[in-house]
C-alpha cells in the first residue's frame, strides 16, 4: 500500500475543518445516535474533523466506531488535528 504524502494544503483544509478553538461547552438540542445522550459542541467539532455523517458523542466514537478509549482518542485528535476539548469538557 503506497503511503500519500501530507501537503501544506491539506493540514490547512484540516484545520479549517475543525474550526477555531473553543473557549467553552456549548450543549445542542441532538443526542447520539447509539446511546441517547445529549450532545455538545466538542461532540460535533470530532464528528466534523472525522467526517462522521450523523450524529454521535465523543464516547461512542471513540468505542464504536475506534475501538479506544476517550483519553486515547483525545491525544489522536491533537496529534493529528491539533484539537483540544473545550473547557468544561470532563
Amino acid at each position: 500500500m503506497k503511503k500519500e504524502k501530507i501537503t501544506e494544503a491539506d493540514v490547512r483544509r484540516w484545520e479549517a475543518m475543525a474550526g477555531p478553538p473553543k473557549d467553552h461547552v456549548r450543549w445542542l438540542d441532538e443526542t447520539c445516535v447509539y446511546c441517547g445522550r445529549q450532545l455538545n459542541s466538542w461532540d460535533q467539532r470530532i464528528a466534523n474533523a472525522l467526517q462522521i455523517g450523523f450524529c454521535m458523542c465523543e464516547s461512542c466514537v471513540a468505542e464504536e466506531e475506534y475501538g479506544m478509549t476517550v483519553d486515547a482518542l483525545r491525544a489522536r485528535m491533537l496529534e493529528a488535528f491539533g484539537m483540544e476539548p473545550c473547557k468544561g469538557v470532563i
